[in-house]
């Protein structure tokens, strides 16, 4: 039997491809199949107009158009987990969302959609519209945002069912390569390879057009990431922490030592660490509780953050800052030469990376503040001194070496060193270590272009031989030391109009300390071309303005040199060229609009 074949299939169905979702059933329920209008906002702050300099708004690639778009798109998205999730790892109990909950899946482009978080509220029975409002609050909490966001997906599963649409849960896309024709003909379709998580068991669909949208993978620092300090077990990012969180504290508390003091490491100096810091501490009194230990005197339990900077920092949040979230600011950015793009992304770093929000940052003084107090008043009315997990933060810390601590092969034994002094501040075993070290972006790189073949072939590298593997910009950093644009990748094509941005020769920059990345294609100029040891055959291959990824018209299948038609599209990795809220939620209802609009302009849809 045939492997059904869609217009359309989404890699990945996270908040990024649902929101692509509503709009593809949007404009399939139009009965001209309408495309999704455009939207301009505002913009107070001058920050755009500043920047736009020429007029950089995204245009058809007409010599991409290969034929007229269908009045409705037949569409797969294939999800790993069995059903709609949004970061379960980290759906503390009262946690706020940080934007406002008219920056959903569907407002900014279309305020009158059904899929609007208010349009949520009114569906309800009864309706909580009118409870919310008296909240009189922009932030829900991050569960009822989460349950918001599976309101959408189980929706629109429903709704594109009439266009012989699907949604595959428990699937994982291992493989994304090309449907060869026996006469030799033009590439036409993709061949999607997915393997059931529950099963193992193969499932192949084809597709004239691909839209990936993987999302972040947890990073840990390289040092806690080596195969034996992983073997602990004892080694959690804060992705799992909800999953692993109760289970390994209540190990530790079971198991009380009885030559040493519990003490917990968090490394991180954003919101997630921030977060996770407090809810440790938390957890960790109220199993202490239920278990009923109490720790000896002199040795109370610690949980300790572990932070580069001087200190936690507040999340850069003014009206003004904000601006930098609009999603007109992703054209404007991309069409930006290098540096001044690599500037504007450093100076909006403090609006969402290695930042905590007010809020959090409150709680976690105060709560240390109460320690303080409780311990000064032991001090002074000579009573017992506290047992409860005491907080702790260690600014200005390296992570220098990490191991199995000899004293317990559970435990971790971690060295760090102060990044002002060089002297080695901390140098003692950990029980657990949580890292709020954030997410790598290119994961959509080892599906299209694998390093090695996978299951049966070489991805579309095959397709395209002068493509360099070894000069893919994997890994590039965005971390509190440093950040720099990566090198391109190389290989033969063409070059569209809509790509015609200038970049100098850039270079990559890694980091073991574990921080938030997303890494991304920049545009090059001819002088990177001229100069790059790895292009003399060859033209850069980049991710457009839409998104979308500009590989060859022509491909080689068999030693014949023929047509390639199947588009691919790329969400949440392009920070570099597209700006800070590249993974964010504040762009998706605008991006999704505009992705489906130029699919439908550019894409493949021959049959």
């Amino acid at each position: 039997m045939s492997p059904p074949v869609f217009d359309v299939l989404g890699v990945g169905f996270g908040p990024a491809n649902l929101a692509i979702a509503i709009a593809v059933q949007e404009y399939n329920s139009c009965s001209a199949g309408t495309s999704p209008p455009s939207t301009s906002f505002s913009d107070l702050g001058g920050l755009q107009n500043e920047l736009r300099g020429n007029d950089v708004t995204a245009t058809p690639d007409a010599s991409h158009h290969r034929s007229a778009s269908p009045s409705k798109l037949k569409v797969c998205f294939v999800e790993k987990f069995e059903r709609f999730k949004w970061h379960p790892g980290m759906m503390l109990e009262g946690s706020r969302m940080q934007i406002s909950f008219l920056k959903d899946l569907a407002t900014m482009r279309n305020p009158s959609s059904t899929y609007t978080f208010l349009s949520y509220l009114h569906n309800l029975s009864p309706s909580r519209l009118l409870s919310f409002v008296s909240l009189a609050t922009f932030t829900p909490t991050r569960s009822e945002f989460a349950d918001y966001l599976g309101w959408c997906a189980e929706r629109v599963e429903k709704e594109l069912e009439d266009s012989d649409s699907q949604i595959a849960y428990g699937e994982e896309v291992v493989f994304i390569d090309h449907v060869p024709n026996e006469d030799g003909s033009a590439v036409k379709l993709l061949r999607i390879t997915s393997r059931c998580i529950r099963t193992g068991r193969i499932v192949h669909r084809h597709s004239k057009n691909v839209i990936i949208s993987v999302g972040g993978y947890p990073k840990v620092p390289k040092l806690l990431s080596v195969p034996s300090v992983k073997s602990t077990g004892r080694i959690i990012h804060s992705a799992n922490f909800l999953d692993r969180v109760d289970n390994v504290l209540g190990e530790i508390v079971e198991s009380f030592p009885q030559d040493r003091p519990v003490r917990i490491a968090v490394v991180g100096g954003g919101q997630s660490a921030s977060e996770v810091f407090l809810a440790v501490q938390v957890k960790l009194r109220l199993i202490m509780s239920h278990l009923g230990k109490v720790a000896k005197e002199g040795m109370r339990p610690t949980v300790e953050l572990f932070i580069r900077g001087m200190s936690l920092k507040g999340t850069e949040e003014s009206q003004f800052s904000n601006e930098v979230f609009d999603p007109a600011m992703s054209q404007v950015v991309f069409g930006l030469l290098p540096a001044a793009r690599k500037k504007l992304l450093r100076d909006s770093k403090s609006t969402n990376y290695s930042v905590v929000n007010p809020e959090t940052l409150e709680t976690i003084y105060n709560t240390m503040y109460s320690q303080k107090v409780d311990e000064d008043v032991s001090a002074r009315s000579k009573t017992p001194k506290p047992t409860s997990p005491k907080l702790v933060i260690h600014p200005y810390s390296t992570l220098s070496s990490a191991e199995i601590a000899q004293e317990d092969p559970k435990c971790v034994r971690l060295k760090f060193s102060n990044s002002l002094t060089s002297f080695t501040t901390t140098n003692d075993v950990f029980d657990v270590v949580f890292c709020g070290t954030g997410y790598g972006r290119q994961g959509w790189r080892d599906l299209v272009f694998p390093k090695t073949g996978n299951v049966d072939g070489g991805g579309l590298g095959v397709l395209f031989p002068s493509l360099n593997r070894s000069s893919f910009p994997f890994q590039s950093t965005f971390n509190e030391s440093s950040f720099s644009l990566p090198t391109r990748v190389m290989f033969s094509g063409r070059t569209t109009p809509s790509s015609a941005s200038s970049s100098p020769p850039l270079s990559t920059s890694s980091s073991s300390t574990g921080a938030s990345t997303t890494a991304s294609s920049s545009p090059p100029s001819r002088q990177s071309c001229e100069e790059s040891e790895v292009e003399s055959k060859s033209s850069s291959v980049q991710i457009l303005q839409n998104y979308r990824v500009d590989l060859p018209s022509e491909c080689h299948v068999g030693g014949n040199r023929v047509g390639f038609e199947p588009t691919i599209w790329i969400q949440g990795a392009n920070e570099e060229t597209h700006g800070v809220s590249d993974s964010l939620l504040s762009v998706l209802a605008v991006r999704s609009g505009e992705i489906v609009r130029s699919l439908l302009d550019e894409g493949n849809f021959k049959s």
